[in-house]
């Protein structure tokens, strides 16, 4: 199982669920990590500690929805486990009631009106994108490099990276690379 993943706090059951292609992205970012431990204090470090950082937010944006899907699941049995026994087995209703006709939704004469719908809790503000810092003059090496190394995640089909790969490339003409 996947090491970064690991410490991201994806359980070795998720990962089994995950595919190749998000492993594949991970040993990318373990090798950007490990050129990172080995250079020398720059600034370049710092832009390099940023790649690696926004891979890991890519990596888990594509990771997340297989996350989801076992927090549901968990939290669904969590829940379940909770209950008395009584109330895990189905009950039979009772024979004596009337039936409402379709479409109709008012508890019948004497009826206990059905239970409120419980509101679904507000989802969390979608993460704000990162604001563009003062960027200093890449060589043109290390745009070539920036771009190899996303060309993975552009493979796996991510959007964002296709689109820095476009600016990287704009860079590169501007740059008369």
């Amino acid at each position: 199982m996947g090491k970064l993943l690991t410490i991201l706090g994806v359980s070795e059951e998720q990962q089994k669920k995950l595919p190749s292609d998000v492993f594949k992205a991970e040993k990318l970012i373990d090798s950007l990590q490990q050129v990172y431990a080995e250079s020398p204090e720059s600034i370049k470090k710092n832009q390099l500690a940023s790649a690696i950082s926004e891979s890991v937010r890519i990596l888990m944006a594509k990771v997340n929805p297989y996350l989801v899907d076992t927090q549901k699941e968990e939290k669904i049995k969590k829940e379940e486990e909770k209950l008395p026994e009584e109330d895990k087995q189905p009950k039979e209703m009772p024979k004596d009631l009337p039936k409402a006709p379709k479409g109709e939704t008012k508890p019948p004469k004497g009826g206990t009106p059905p239970p409120p719908a419980k509101p679904e809790p507000p989802k969390p503000p979608p993460p704000e994108p990162p604001q563009p810092e003062e960027e200093e003059p890449m060589t043109c090496e290390e745009i070539k490099s920036a771009i190899k190394g996303l060309n993975l995640l552009v493979k796996m089909g991510d959007d964002e990276a296709k689109e820095i790969v476009k600016s990287l490339k704009n860079k590169l003409k501007q740059q008369n690379c």
